[in-house]
């Protein structure tokens, strides 16, 4: 039996922005539904009804217009974290946290390269990239855990596993108190980290 085709590729869909002039939902939108997109893409579809001209106002001027449109909004992706504009690198270190098991997912964008990054030494611009460290309460990577071992990511995706060169998994670390490091280069974003964990018990 042949494989099933591809999926088709996501269609692009404006973001859920309002108001902006000359659109067809500069005047109004009214979100009726909310629905993950089945192609794997982890976008969030609302449709919607929109229109060129606000609520209860009915124009006979030219290109005023009543719409039923969809939107479009990343999964998690309400707010991010990225480097200082100007900075080649951002590194962030997570509150203690007891790891319960599974592997630690990221939702990040590191598509392209920076085009705020800084120049390295060969001039080169320095890559878009996320890499990711396990670290102890105390703040020290632990052995194969750390940003040397890490497997960098450079894409775009909503649901990346980290890994680790050496093999390491978070599903080793279940039960234990650890803290995660992230060293974001170039203009990557990173929307959230996912994973099943809970705070110390200590707090």
């Amino acid at each position: 039996t042949p494989p099933p085709p591809p999926p088709p590729p996501a269609v692009p869909l404006p973001e859920l922005f309002p108001n902006m002039n000359g659109s067809l939902y500069a005047g109004q939108i009214y979100p009726n539904t909310l629905v993950e997109a089945s192609d794997g893409s982890g976008r969030l579809l609302i449709h919607a009804s929109a229109s060129t001209h606000q609520h209860g106002y009915v124009s006979q001027a030219p290109m005023t217009w009543s719409s039923l449109l969809t939107f479009e909004l990343r999964k998690d992706g309400f707010t991010f974290l990225t480097p200082t504009a100007g900075k080649p690198q951002g590194t962030l270190l997570t509150r203690s946290i007891v790891w319960g098991g599974g592997e630690l997912v990221l939702n990040a964008d590191c598509a392209g390269t920076s085009q705020a990054s800084q120049a390295d030494g060969d001039g080169t611009a320095s890559a878009t990239s996320i890499a990711v460290a396990v670290c102890g309460p105390d703040g020290v990577e632990l052995e194969g855990y750390g940003l040397q071992d890490a497997v960098e990511f450079t894409g775009n995706a909503t649901d990346h596993t980290v890994t680790w060169q050496r093999g390491a998994t978070m599903a080793a670390l279940r039960g234990r108190e650890v803290a995660i490091r992230a060293v974001l280069s170039g203009s990557a974003l990173l929307f959230s980290f996912r994973g099943n964990f809970t705070g110390p018990t200590n707090l």
